[in-house]
């Protein structure tokens, strides 16, 4: 039975197995209890949990609301799908743009150093006829330098970090639903329901995931899976050794 729930918990994003029909009877504790319904509550109406897993959950009908987030997956809010396809292009659009103007700078950079530190040989080449052959490798090896020294100035990186929320989906439904049917496992407290609440925000961690899980939420699901993770056993003492006189 507790592999049958671990199962159709890690299978909300791909896979998953049938129900197993057992209703907890243990009520959740009064802090737990506390923290989920605040998280119902404070939702926004487009991103509050469905009202199919709200009422199992404030029931403590764990597996009810599993079972729901197996058959029915969490759905995108109905304009997300649009708003990616707009704002996707400009966030790949502004991140060329920064890198252009990266390149742009630091080869200035490069071409005034070049300039600067190569001149008095250029006017002594000048003043002797000669063919500038010498010039031209000092502008070469200075600018090759300051290229491989000197970092981009990071504008193109820092607008992919900054408009990574323009190319991701919407999350947001998605990760209220995951913890509030993992609190309600958690909160239950029966056996095999701390492996199912894991598998539900386990996922929710995922790199690829995590990147476009609303920061609220990703602090809330790390502080819960530490919460599920059993303390570590404490090392067996070791006997202290017997001295003879």
């Amino acid at each position: 039975m507790q592999s049958d729930r671990r199962d159709r918990a890690a299978g909300l994003l791909g896979h998953g197995a049938g129900p197993t029909g057992r209703e907890g009877k243990t009520a959740m504790d009064s802090r737990r209890a506390a923290a989920l319904l605040a998280l119902l509550a404070g939702a926004a109406c487009a991103h509050a949990p469905r009202g199919e897993i709200v009422r199992p959950v404030a029931a403590v009908r764990c597996d009810e609301a599993l079972e729901t987030l197996r058959l029915h997956p969490t759905p995108p809010p109905p304009a997300d799908g649009l708003r990616q396809v707009v704002t996707t292009p400009l966030s790949w659009a502004a991140i060329g743009a920064g890198y252009t103007v990266d390149v742009a700078a630091l080869g200035v950079l490069a071409g005034g150093a070049s300039v600067t530190l190569c001149l008095p040989l250029l006017l002594l080449e000048a003043s002797v006829g000669g063919r500038g052959e010498l010039s031209a490798e000092c502008v070469k090896g200075v600018a090759t330098a300051v290229v491989e020294a000197v970092p981009l100035p990071g504008l193109g990186h820092g607008l992919r970090s900054a408009t990574r929320s323009w190319r991701c989906p919407d999350l947001e439904r998605r990760a209220a639903e995951a913890r509030a049917v993992a609190g309600c496992f958690a909160g239950r407290g029966g056996p095999g329901d701390r492996e199912a609440a894991e598998a539900l925000l386990r996922p929710l961690t995922a790199r690829e995931v995590d990147r476009c899980v609303p920061p609220r939420h990703r602090e809330e699901v790390r502080r819960a899976l530490e919460e599920l993770t059993p303390p570590a056993a404490a090392p067996p003492p070791s006997e202290a050794p017997t001295l003879t006189l």
